[in-house]
């Protein structure tokens, strides 16, 4: 039995570690927008909601 060549057809498309340019790159700049754009608007929730809440009168009705 004779062995195949081994061909790789994907390799003009190989993705290179963090290699400028290169749609990896591009994917992880992507990623980390996204992970960053969320911390965001995590941090804006917690904000809201210690402002709704460090001034609420410590007598009077309960809170809600």
């Amino acid at each position: 039995m004779a062995a195949l060549p081994i061909t790789d057809t994907h390799d003009d498309h190989s993705l290179t570690w963090g290699a400028p340019g290169s749609e990896l790159e591009e994917l992880q700049a992507e990623a980390g927008r996204r992970i960053a754009m969320e911390a965001l608007e995590a941090g804006r929730q917690a904000l809201e909601l210690d402002a709704k809440t460090a001034f609420r009168p410590t007598t009077g009705a309960p809170p809600e």
